[in-house]
C-alpha cells in the first residue's frame, strides 16, 4: 500500500471509548502533536509489548528512533492511532495493509498493539468491533486478515471469539486469522 491510505482522513471511526485516527495528520504537523506522538510511541513500545514483533518495533527509546519507526510505518501501512475519547491520549496503534486477491476484492491485513497499561480492559475488542463495522461500510473490503505470534494466546482467543477463523498453514511462523466481510 505504500504511503497511500485506504481512506485518508483524520478520524476513521469512533467507538464508545475510543477514537481511531490517521497518524499521518499528526505526524505532518510541525507542532506539539508530532512531539506528543513521538513521546507516546516511546512509552507504548515497551519491551513486553514488542517482544514478539519484528525488529523495527524493538528498541524505540529515543525521539529519533520513534521518528524513524513512525515514518517507516507510514510508508509500509496506514498507521492509525488508538486514542481514548475522554482525553485523546494515544493508547496504541492499528496498522492496515492493503492487498487484493484475484478479483476486485480487497483484503486488508491488520496489525495492532496496545500499551501495557491498557491490556485486559476490553479496548482491543472495542476497536476491532469498530474496525469490522467501518470495514463493512467500505464495500470494497472483503476480508480482514490478522497475524498473531503463536504465543500470543490473548490475541488469538480474542480474534476467535470475534468471529475470525484461523487460516494459516502449520509451517508459518505467524498464525493468520481471517474475518470475511462479504
Amino acid at each position: 500500500m505504500g504511503n497511500q491510505s485506504i481512506y485518508k482522513q483524520q478520524e476513521l471511526f469512533k467507538t464508545p471509548r475510543l477514537i481511531i485516527s490517521d497518524v499521518s495528520s499528526m505526524y505532518e504537523e510541525k507542532s506539539d502533536l508530532k512531539a506528543d506522538l513521538l513521546t507516546r510511541t516511546i512509552t507504548l513500545l515497551s519491551p513486553k509489548v514488542v517482544k514478539a514483533l519484528p525488529p523495527h518495533f524493538q528498541a524505540v527509546s529515543s525521539l529519533e528512533s520513534a521518528d524513524y519507526f513512525i515514518n517507516r510505518m507510514l510508508v509500509e501501512s496506514q498507521c492509525l492511532a488508538i486514542k481514548l475519547s475522554e482525553n485523546k491520549l494515544i493508547i496504541g496503534f492499528l496498522f492496515l495493509y492493503q492487498s487484493t486477491d484475484n478479483t476486485t476484492h480487497m483484503n486488508v491485513h491488520i496489525g495492532y498493539l496496545l500499551g501495557e497499561d491498557y491490556w485486559g480492559q476490553g479496548y482491543a475488542k472495542e476497536f476491532l468491533n469498530g474496525l469490522i463495522s467501518w470495514s463493512r461500510e467500505k464495500k470494497e473490503i472483503s476480508t480482514l486478515v490478522a497475524g498473531v505470534e503463536p504465543n500470543n494466546i490473548a490475541s488469538a482467543c480474542l480474534l476467535t471469539k470475534m468471529g475470525f477463523s484461523e487460516c494459516s498453514d502449520k509451517d508459518s511462523t505467524v498464525v493468520l486469522y481471517e474475518y470475511e466481510l462479504i
